[in-house]
């Protein structure tokens, strides 16, 4: 699964070893935590890399194609997505620093960073409470 990326190279680095699978969304989407890059700030919040293995049928891959087309990017080779997060971990919100969308080989097709945070709720319905559980041991 995620092997072939990582030997490829990513922003976050590391090996296989470094990343722990914190779940799949309901589209079966797999949503790995690179496990070294995880950081803890003040304010209780934790700044951590994540990379999404989104599957064919997926929801939130047809949104990613929709982001790159808007963007003047090829979408059909997208296969990972590598995100650097800022969670809230006691006030259960999530911030998506920077976002990467990355084709089969690794390379980075479209890049997105966001200077202004704009937090989002995290719940026990979305696909960001088990990266919650995990790195603010919920």
């Amino acid at each position: 699964m995620i092997s072939a990326i990582i030997s490829t190279g990513l922003h976050a680095g590391g090996n296989e070893q470094d990343w722990t699978l914190t779940g799949f969304t309901k589209y079966r989407d797999a949503i790995f935590l690179h496990n070294k890059s995880t950081s803890y700030l003040l304010d209780n919040r934790v700044r951590a890399w994540i990379i999404i293995e989104p599957s064919v049928k997926s929801k939130y891959l047809r949104e990613a194609q929709g982001e790159l087309k808007k963007a003047g990017r090829p979408s059909k080779d997208l296969r990972y997505i590598e995100i650097l997060n800022q969670i809230d971990c006691a006030g259960n919100q999530i911030h998506q620093e920077k976002i990467l969308y990355l084709n089969g080989n690794g390379g980075t097709i479209f890049f997105i960073s966001h200077a202004v945070p704009k937090w989002k709720a995290i719940d026990r319905t979305n696909i960001w409470f088990g990266l919650l559980k995990k790195v603010c041991n919920k």
